[in-house]
């Protein structure tokens, strides 16, 4: 790229860096050249300023000392040329603060040690006090469930896992760390933290204990600094915001990459190691930020233009992508564009793998689900194609994949099933997805369905497989391919990477949607397909997979025609419910009834009546002054429902007479413009007419503030919509030709 004249938008901010005056930020597409620009950029600066480069991973720490070695040799002539130009990342920046802190302020004459023995030592302690407390919940929720006359119907309630408690706290501790929570921290604060991230904890029974275990966390974290001098990598950043540490040499030019992923501990930090007058370039892409589930704040370009006063630049044209591909980048991010000398190149749209070329070391086959990784290898190794794991050991692999073994065998020995490993998965997916049924969704449920799935197919594949043990060892074999021929990884670890061709192979599965997802968690589920449809140079391939029907889908947008009815099943609950006596106002063993309002036919509702519940058809077994018992005509799971007669001359709004989703699509308001958006014909609809509804229907169906009983339902109907319509745009735009 360096060989290339600069554009006019990379020469503006050159020009800034040379003549203007504060800060700046650069949103910038991508490819769209970053290292070029920091490397013109710094070559316009004084060689007595000092100058630190913050980069996001140690493989792009290696590529920006390269390029500026070969570029700018004289910044690196002198012996000590490190300390006027600094490349490094954000978490070694604060390594170095902590070290001098540990030798001149603190006195210690260890060496500081980056090690997790004694935090592990504190969580073992913190995850035995939340499983006891967690059992405790249970048993009361069993005692109850034995108690109800409804015990041979609902599911009984799961114990807690050891496992699983490590795991809630691990995030808790180290998504308040990323946040700069400390033992100051309101309750609120810690409220608004594990709402925003939805981390599995329990406000109303478990925010006195969480808030307890994070002060203990926390000052068991400084006596072991102060004591022994060791720390884990989280206090690299964490630190030098508790004792508020700083440097006499800070940095007079700060530059910062992928600043989309910084957290408020990083950003506090780039602050500590720069002079008083220093002057900071971010640069990154709002539509590149994913990873937010590990603390980095989707809010920190906003954060950076409040806190920062930054002019703001843009780069939108990639020097990465071919024409056609970034025609397609258009559908996530409109502004991308690329030069008119670049080649056509190829995207295309392929069916369960067929019809592709041959892929070689430069090319990458991309997955979103691990479980699609898992199919993929499958498919590979039976076609005996050569294929590269991004780990290339059987250790690297363990790692990924470990914690989700080792709560399947947790899974499988407390089942005290002994049948073969596949049908033990069968069962355990089963279970889990009747679990969301009953108690809701979360992403451990998620994640183990779909390992679950992959498992299958390697049992299917590999039809010797009977246990646990042997599945695990062929699994580890498999991943532990070293070949040459295209890498297989999932799209977060290649962020930053580009390759000569890319197939994305669970594309028709993208975005995911899943309940109770907040809204930076859907854009970021759009971000996922933007940052996998540019990793390609010249041929991008959008693989549709149908092989696998066993694969859940948690999109409700399909599931509102009737079913048919299984007449014996039926009649066997409806048996149950009859001989369970009189009927209690309380359905579930916690739950109150739920609420059917009508503004007409109430004689209609008698027994044998059918009737439409947010997106599920239900069958009335029983019935006493307005209370009724009904039963799903598709799962057969029995429901309470206290009905609620609507006068007409009574004031209401609309909101109050939706009982389902025919309802809403029936009662749903036109807007002033034709058409409509999310529910009217794609084709005569356009990206911004449905993104316009999809906000106003997001924002009036929230709920968090609409009180009817279905807006949680209608909320995730809404968004899975919006996601179709929105595909079905751009896929008539773009290959209409």
């Amino acid at each position: 790229m360096s060989n290339f004249e600069l554009t006019s938008e990379q020469k503006q901010i050159v020009e800034w860096v040379e003549k203007g005056s504060g800060n700046a930020i650069v949103s910038s597409v991508a490819g769209s050249g970053k290292t070029t620009l920091i490397s013109e950029c710094i070559k316009k600066i004084s060689k007595n300023d000092s100058i630190r480069i913050l980069a996001f991973n140690k493989a792009i720490v290696k590529e920006i000392k390269n390029k500026l070695n070969r570029e700018i040799p004289q910044r690196f002539a002198s012996e000590d040329s490190w300390k006027k130009t600094r490349i490094s990342t954000v978490s070694s920046a604060g390594n170095e603060l902590v070290k001098v802190h540990n030798r001149w302020v603190h006195k210690s004459e260890k060496k500081v040690e980056v090690n997790d023995q004694y935090k592990n030592e504190f969580m073992r302690s913190a995850v035995d006090e939340l499983f006891d407390l967690r059992t405790q919940a249970f048993l009361d929720r069993l005692s109850k469930y034995k108690d109800s006359k409804f015990s041979d119907i609902n599911p009984e309630p799961k114990p807690p896992s050891k496992r699983y408690c490590f795991k809630v706290l691990s995030q808790f501790f180290n998504l308040a760390q990323a946040n700069l929570i400390d033992e100051k921290s309101s309750q609120k604060e810690l409220l608004s933290l594990i709402d925003y991230y939805k981390i599995e904890i329990n406000p109303s029974t478990e925010i006195k204990f969480f808030e307890k275990a994070l002060k203990k966390y926390l000052e068991n974290l400084k006596k072991i600094y102060e004591s022994e001098s060791v720390i884990t990598l989280n206090e690299q950043i964490y630190f030098p915001f508790v004792y508020d540490m700083s440097t006499k040499f800070g940095s007079k030019w700060i530059f910062i990459d992928e600043c989309q992923d910084l957290s408020k501990a990083q950003m506090d930090l780039i602050k500590r190691i720069s002079s008083p007058d220093a002057r900071y370039l971010f640069v990154g892409d709002r539509d590149q930020s994913i990873n937010g589930f590990c603390g980095a704040d989707p809010r920190s370009f906003d954060f950076i233009i409040d806190n920062f006063k930054p002019i703001q630049f843009n780069l939108t044209s990639t020097f990465r992508c071919d024409k056609l591909i970034t025609k397609y980048a258009q559908k996530y991010v409109p502004r991308i564009t690329c030069p008119e000398s670049k080649e056509n190149g190829l995207v295309k749209e392929v069916r369960n793998f067929e019809k592709l070329p041959n892929f070689d070391e430069e090319d990458a086959i991309l997955t979103r689900k691990k479980s699609t990784l898992i199919r993929c290898a499958i498919k590979l190794i039976k076609e005996n194609k050569k294929f590269r794991f991004k780990n290339s050991s059987e250790d690297q692999v363990s790692s990924e994949f470990d914690e989700l073994f080792d709560l399947l065998r947790d899974l499988i020995e407390k089942s005290n099933n002994y049948e073969d490993v596949k049908i033990q998965l069968l069962n355990i997916k089963n279970n889990l997805i009747k679990s969301i049924e009953d108690e809701g969704c979360s992403e451990r449920k998620v994640d183990m369905i779909e390992f679950c799935e992959g498992l299958i197919e390697l049992c299917s594949a590999y039809p010797k497989i009977k246990s646990f043990d042997l599945m695990e060892s062929k699994f580890k074999e498999i991943f532990s391919q070293n070949k040459e021929g295209p890498l297989l990884a999932t799209i977060h670890t290649q962020k930053g990477k580009e390759f000569n061709r890319v197939l994305i192979a669970d594309f028709n599965k993208m975005p995911i949607i899943r309940p109770n997802q907040s809204n930076w968690q859907l854009k970021e589920e759009e971000n996922i397909l933007y940052v996998a449809v540019t990793r390609a140079k010249h041929q991008l391939f959008l693989n549709s997979d149908d092989e696998n029907k066993n694969e859940t889908s948690f999109d409700i947008y399909d599931s509102k025609s009737k079913p048919e009815m299984n007449i014996d099943t039926f009649k066997s609950i409806e048996k149950k419910v009859l001989d369970s006596g009189k009927i209690q106002v309380k359905n579930k063993v916690e739950d109150e009834p739920k609420i059917l309002r009508i503004n007409s036919g109430i004689e209609r509702f008698i027994i044998g009546h059918e009737f439409q519940y947010g997106s599920k058809y239900f069958k009335i077994i029983k019935k006493e002054e307005d209370i009724i018992i009904a039963a799903c005509m598709s799962d057969f799971k029995v429901e309470t429902f206290k009905i609620i007669e609507i006068i007409e001359n009574e004031e209401n709004n609309e909101v109050e007479l939706i009982n389902s989703i025919e309802d809403f699509l029936e009662n749903k308001p036109l807007s002033d413009e034709t058409p409509v958006g999310i529910f009217d014909d794609p084709a005569e609809a356009t990206q911004e007419s449905i993104f316009e509804e999809w906000k106003r229907l997001r924002q009036k169906w929230n709920p968090k503030n609409n009180k009817n009983p279905i807006a949680k339902e209608i909320y995730e109907f809404i968004n899975s919509a919006y996601r179709k319509a929105k595909d079905k745009i751009f896929s008539l735009e773009f290959f209409k030709n």
